[in-house]
């Protein structure tokens, strides 16, 4: 039987950590060692966004393998806490400012828990350039020293054959690109989102000099790169557009995709759901987070028309951190559509309850404003459960094509309130389904696995 080769994986989020960010690179590390890979990863610890066991923490893989392939290969999983960002100062100073009096809002210091400026023009110079040494190339970048002596510290034990990041965080992949360059390994860049231009990274703490600073690091690690990974073809074709001086042969597409086990799973649950009769209401989640321009209004607002109009009852469920929308509080926008007895706002669930909410819905909702080259991870586990699925999203855009590729469901532009309106008419009275079984074949994570096993091993090879 062939050796196992390794792969150090640099991934900042990685399960317990809940984050939607980690799921793609355990996923790949579940099912690698079927296609003759150790995953080896160097993961953040501690804190409310991961949490585990200390540095050096070995677990077996989960992943099972398929009929005659071998099953041995270990996940190797180790643990580092980063060391304080310039975030994290900037808020210690802010809490002791208002412990003694001073007048300091906080969360000037957390765009991501829903708090932005009327303008980035309303920011005073001194504090733009402050937000943007905060989030340069991101608020994680305390964890790129930790990572880097983490990872050169595992490589000289472990002496694995190539090193894989996942971004965001960013870090991730500068950490990565430095550790490969110091053990003299392949780098492989695996991009879940576009970085320079990134639509969540809101304009206020943005300047001139971060935003060459973040061009300069991101061709960086693709020039370091023996490959990089897209998983949207808007984003290689973004991506061949600004590197032109790289080889297209460096680029590849691996789409996300879902666990089919978990998936298998899930399914299993259905037994569970309640039968659902005529006269009971369709049931439409969304599972996630509502961030950057992720916007609930035009949906809501065409729920408050349909149910002065008479349509078929419904309830909307949000389930994650939900709690605010565009800088407003969801169920201040929910109550004043006069919705609150048609809306719930769940908040965090475990994976699994989450995936069981999911199973019991009738229709899922995907939200992807503003993502042109971008498809929220979370369409291809709806897929997966083989519901049908109500996407906002303009008509152009990553997503768009996705759904209809698929024949997940009904993709509407969410600026057009009339087509909003009788898609989610459509979604009440029953007239979504879900696709067909090749098409969700084609977002088998374990077959996505064995594409990057191959190009992993096409990197030693080169």
């Amino acid at each position: 039987m062939e050796s196992m080769k390794k792969v150090l994986m640099m991934a900042y989020h990685y399960p317990p950590d809940p984050a939607v960010g980690g799921v793609r690179t355990a996923r790949f590390a579940r099912y690698l060692p079927q296609y003759g890979w150790t995953p080896i990863v160097v993961a953040h610890r501690g804190g409310k966004n991961g949490s585990g066991p200390a540095f050096g923490a070995q677990t077996s893989c989960e992943g099972k393998p398929e009929p005659g392939e071998p099953a041995d290969g270990l996940q190797l999983v180790y643990r580092v806490r980063a060391l304080p960002g310039i975030r994290n100062v900037a808020q210690w100073v802010s809490r002791a400012l208002l412990r003694k009096g001073a007048g300091v809002d906080p969360r000037w210091l957390e765009h991501g828990a829903g708090y932005s400026p009327p303008s980035a023009d309303a920011v005073s110079p001194l504090r733009r350039n402050l937000y943007a040494a905060m989030w340069l190339p991101d608020d994680r970048h305390g964890w790129f020293l930790p990572a880097v002596l983490a990872g050169l510290r595992v490589a000289a034990v472990q002496r694995p054959s190539v090193v894989y990041s996942s971004g965001p965080p960013w870090t991730c992949h500068l950490a990565g690109a430095v550790v490969s360059l110091l053990t003299r390994l392949p780098f492989v860049a695996d991009f879940r989102d576009p970085w320079v231009g990134s639509a969540f990274k809101p304009d206020f703490v943005r300047t001139r000099w971060s935003d060459r600073s973040e061009e300069a690091m991101e061709r960086w690690v693709v020039q370091r790169a023996k490959l990089v990974i897209c998983n949207t073809k808007g984003l290689l074709k973004e991506m061949l557009g600004r590197y032109s001086d790289v080889g297209p042969d460096r680029f590849a597409v691996i789409t996300n995709g879902f666990d089919p086990e978990e998936v298998l799973a899930a399914k299993g649950w259905s037994s569970e759901a309640p039968v659902r009769r005529g006269s009971e209401p369709t049931v439409i989640a969304y599972a996630g987070t509502l961030y950057g321009s992720r916007d609930p209004r035009p949906l809501l607002e065409a729920a408050a028309c349909l149910r002065r109009e008479g349509a078929p009852p419904f309830r909307i469920r949000f389930i994650g951190n939900c709690e605010m929308a565009v800088g407003v509080p969801l169920a201040e926008l929910v109550g004043k559509l006069g919705l609150s007895d048609v809306v719930d706002v769940v908040g965090p669930l475990k994976r699994e309850e989450c995936l069981r909410q999911l199973v019991r819905a009738d229709v899922l909702l995907l939200l992807a404003m503003g993502q042109p080259n971008q498809v929220p991870a979370k369409l291809y586990e709806y897929i997966g459960l083989g519901k049908p699925v109500l996407a906002l999203a303009e008509d152009d855009s990553e997503t768009s094509e996705t759904v209809r590729a698929a024949g997940a469901g009904a993709v509407v532009d969410w600026r057009d309130a009339q087509a909003v309106r009788e898609a989610l008419l459509c979604a009440v009275s029953g007239g979504l389904s879900g696709c067909s079984a090749d098409a969700v074949r084609n977002y088998d994570g374990r077959l996505l696995t064995k594409r990057l096993a191959e190009a992993l091993s096409e990197v030693c090879a080169s």
